[in-house]
């Protein structure tokens, strides 16, 4: 069983190291595949946690697909519906090779492998096109939410955003979800009051123009606390607003923002961050 599971490791990281195309992309995908395996590490279980991760990788290369398309000139617009005609039929005839060449294995351990291996295909196909998405736009924010990381560019839409949610929160919905504004309140510390999640929008574009992260007291917004300490590795010096009752980083094309202070419900600890 040991020598089992060393196998299937090295088999899932040579799939993973494959496929990447940006180390920043589809990291909650990864992220819940991990866990679901974690959770139930069986033959079915990996070969199911495979299954729901080519599902998201699929919601996600829809979704890039279209935005992109809607991004790109009429001529290279027609060229990428072309190149995604191709890209299915090839999927297709690669997962009947996987099929036969994996299905002639002895053994329950090349179930997973095979499983993982289809994924992949559509992996490295949505990383893809969420690369050329974004060679576009600006690197998107990542918040550590609950250990999970949840990206967020500046073309990323409401129902993107939505979708990263449901995925890690199932049965949380948005208190407000208006063409202006998504928000979601999360507790992040058991026992804790919750932190709030504003995404604004611009009503007639739809395209992101602010995030906001914001509770009382730092104990409570551990997303602001990991991102503010990112920041300072990431970017050195910061800031003091000209107000002084902030301090301020510029960092892959956002300006991010951070409150702390007040007193009672006057206080706050959060960030905001908008397109720089």
């Amino acid at each position: 069983m040991r020598l089992f599971f060393v196998f299937f490791a090295v088999v899932l990281s040579s799939v993973i190291t494959a496929s990447t195309v940006s180390a920043q992309e589809g990291r909650l995908v990864d992220f819940l595949m991990e866990q679901a395996m974690d959770r139930e590490p069986s033959t079915a279980g990996m070969v199911q946690a495979a299954r729901e991760a080519a599902e998201r990788w699929d919601t996600l290369l829809n979704a890039n697909y279209h935005a992109l398309k809607g991004q790109l000139p009429a001529e290279a617009a027609a060229a990428l519906t072309a190149s995604q005609r191709q890209w299915l039929t090839w999927r297709d005839a690669e997962v009947e090779t996987l099929a036969g060449v994996y299905g002639a294995q002895e053994g329950t351990m090349w179930m997973p492998a095979m499983a993982h291996a289809e994924m992949a295909l559509t992996q490295r196909r949505a990383k893809q096109l969420m690369h050329l998405r974004q060679l576009a736009g600006r690197e998107p924010v990542v918040l550590d939410i609950l250990g999970a990381p949840v990206e967020v560019g500046d073309f990323t839409t409401s129902a993107e955003i939505k979708v990263q949610f449901s995925w890690l929160l199932p049965d949380l919905a948005p208190t407000i979800d208006s063409a202006e504004r998504l928000q979601y309140d999360v507790e992040l510390v058991e026992g804790q009051a919750s932190a709030t999640f504003f995404f604004d929008f611009d009503a007639e574009t739809g395209q992101l123009v602010a995030i906001n992260v914001d509770a009382y007291h730092q104990e409570q917004n551990p997303t602001v606390a990991k991102l503010v300490e990112q920041l300072k590795a990431s970017t050195g010096a910061e800031e003091i607003s000209a107000d002084h009752d902030s301090r301020v980083w510029y960092f892959g094309g956002w300006k991010y923002s951070h409150f702390d202070g007040g007193d009672g419900e006057d206080s706050t600890y959060g960030i905001e961050i908008l397109l720089n």
